[in-house]
Order: C-alpha cells, then structure tokens, then sequence
C-alpha cells in the first residue's frame, strides 16, 4: 500500500485543548452594494473552516472572532473583532483515489462557514479581514509546529478587499476556491486543481506564498487577531513558501493547478 500524502490548502491549524481536529481553511469577501452612507459600501465577508471528523476532539467552534483593519492607518475599525456564529456546516467532495494506491484511507471532513455583512467606508487602501487561532495539527513536514523546538505554530487566514488605490470602482467581490479532498501517493506523480472561480469574471493568476502564524493567538480561545501585516511560519527541511513541495511539482499559474512528483517523505504539508 502506498503511504499517503496529506496536503491541506492554505494555513492549517488545529486546537490543542481539544485535538487535531480542524485542519485548514480560507477568507473571502463579497461586494452586496452601496452602504446605507455615503460613501460606504457592503461586503459579507465569510471565513472557511474544515473539519477532520475522524480525528476526534470538538465540534466546529460556534462561533469566531474577526477583525478588520484600515490599511490607511493600520487601526481596527469600530465594533471590530466581530463575533461571527457558524452559519452552516456540509460535507466536502472526495475525488476518487489514484491507481496508485491500493485500500486508500477514509476521509471524511466538514466544512463550517462564518459569514456576517459589514459596511465599510471607502478609502485608499481598503481592508484587511483576520482570524487566527493557535496550534497547528503535527507533525508536519514542512513547518514547525508545536512540539518542535521553535514559533511556528498557529495560524492566520485573512483576506484584503482593495481600495481606490488599488481598484478605482472598489466594486470587487475575491475569488473562491474549489472545495475538494484528494488523495495522494508520495514518490508518485500527482495532480492538484487548487483552482478558483471569481464572481466578477476577472483573470486570475495563482502563485504560492508564505503561510502565517498565529500572531495574537496563544490557546484555542477566540481573540483579537494582531495588526497587520501578519508574520510568516517557520519552513524546515529545505521547504519554503515558494516551494511548499519541494522542486519535484509545480503550479501552473494560469490555471490554479499543481502537478509533477510528491515529495519523497509522506506526512502532511501546508501549501
């Protein structure tokens, strides 16, 4: 039996009081409109959370805290962090298994989805919207996590809705990437569709960056995520942000897609 290869998008996290249960997630924004001031505008903002329902531990946290930041000036804005309850929780799809791998493990995640509607004033800049959360799930191969002998645990998701500066209208909704779970065989050949669709029909370009830490966060409780900008994890064993698999794949940045040859150690790795 091949040995299995665990890639979880974006910043993985789990919380330590209560196991290795949530296991990765995203943030993004939707433009619903002009606010009910001038000159403001109304984005719902929607944090991801997934679930590893095998691994034991708690249910999908109730609720989450998330701060918004101006980018003019660095400050929270009023009413920020704002406490945001779970608004559903589904199934994630499961692409069949490769050939490759013979009694391929069970995988079973949920998804929990935090939305709220905030309005916004217009500026230069735009917004910055975080939550972070201590404590990533280990080990992990190419980042330190909590017991190994450095700060590279936690975990930030965020996201940055632009500013006049940026984009003249300000009327833009993020891309949202495609939700799937994919079973891989390490030393094999792979491919990943970490693809996204965006709303507003625009072109995307995909390209990997540094994961972030926990800033603020010291335990499982919610908190009041550190200001921007948000510092980068910890990479061990020749990895880095830019190759969070090491040189024997590739991202196709028109496409979203990453292929080429799994890394040589199974085990589980932040991209």
């Amino acid at each position: 039996m091949k040995k299995f290869l665990s890639v979880f998008l974006f910043s993985m996290l789990s919380f330590s009081s209560f196991g290795n249960h949530i296991s990765g997630g995203e943030m993004f924004y939707q433009y619903m409109g002009p606010g009910s001031s001038p000159g403001t505008k109304l984005y719902k903002i929607t944090l991801r959370l997934f679930r590893d329902n095998l691994g034991g531990g708690a249910a999908m946290p109730g609720g989450v805290y998330i701060g918004i930041f101006n980018n003019d000036n660095s400050q929270a804005i009023g009413g920020s962090p704002f406490t945001v309850n779970i608004t559903s929780s589904v199934s994630v799809p499961v692409t069949p298994p490769p050939a490759c791998m013979v009694n391929p493990p069970t995988l079973d995640y949920s998804m929990g989805s935090y939305e709220f509607t905030v309005q916004l004033s217009t500026n230069a800049n735009g917004y910055t919207a975080a939550y972070q959360t201590c404590c990533r799930i280990f080990p992990l191969e190419n980042v330190l996590t909590q017991n190994q002998p450095a700060q590279g645990e936690g975990s930030t998701y965020m996201c940055i809705i632009p500013g006049t500066n940026q984009l003249a209208s300000g009327n833009n909704s993020s891309p949202q990437f495609i939700t799937q779970l994919t079973r891989v065989c390490y030393k094999a050949s792979f491919t990943f569709n970490f693809s996204a669709v965006d709303p507003d029909g625009d072109s995307l370009v995909y390209y990997y960056c540094n994961a972030y830490n926990r800033g603020n966060s010291t335990n499982s409780g919610n908190v009041n995520p550190s200001t921007p900008p948000f510092q980068s994890v910890s990479y061990i064993n020749g990895y880095s942000g830019t190759s969070p698999l090491g040189s024997g794949s590739t991202l196709n940045h028109l496409t979203g897609i990453i292929s080429g040859i799994a890394p040589q150690t199974s085990g589980r790795f932040v991209v």
